[in-house]
């Protein structure tokens, strides 16, 4: 079935793009809330988009277990196609066009709220680590200092610059 997030993860980028463009903005320098709220938009724009594909699965999910537990054989290696289709039918002939949303607004403030946080905080996380040193840096720095510290010219060890100084 198509993922959720497949759809959120393009939309939040193009979103992020769009406020960035609109604030006059570099998209490096974009605020860490801006970028949140872009996530929890994407994330509520996408689950309400892939409800009716996840009401599909989860429905023949749980047939399938009523059917392992009745017949004692795993079922779900039998959702093909046609068995998609047919609980399709059965929802469009018994609820309507509509009934493929059933859920959609409490999944999609569910997944707007995670959108918020998990996204926001990966953008926090990454304006935080942003001016931080490397591991490459740091290696550099340690190796020049090994150098420095045995290359002395007083054949005594010297100290190094740069993270490793005390």
């Amino acid at each position: 079935m198509i993922a959720q997030s497949s759809f959120q993860f393009p939309l939040y980028e193009c979103l992020k793009l769009g406020a960035a463009k609109w604030m006059s903005l570099d998209l490096n320098q974009l605020p860490t809330t801006t970028s949140a709220f872009c996530g929890s938009i994407a994330g509520m724009a996408s689950a309400v988009v892939t409800t009716p594909f996840d009401l599909v699965k989860t429905r023949l999910n749980l047939k399938a277990s009523k059917v392992t537990t009745a017949a004692g054989r795993t079922a779900g290696r039998c959702a093909s196609w046609a068995l998609m289709a047919s609980e399709a039918r059965e929802i469009y002939s018994t609820q309507g066009a509509c009934g493929f949303f059933r859920g959609a607004g409490l999944r999609g403030m569910w997944m707007g709220l995670g959108g918020f946080i998990f996204l926001g905080s990966f953008e926090f996380a990454k304006d935080q680590l942003k001016d931080r040193p490397t591991v490459q840096d740091v290696c550099v720095q340690f190796s020049q200092g090994a150098q420095l510290a045995h290359n002395g010219a007083d054949g005594s060890a010297t100290q190094g610059s740069g993270y490793f100084t005390t």
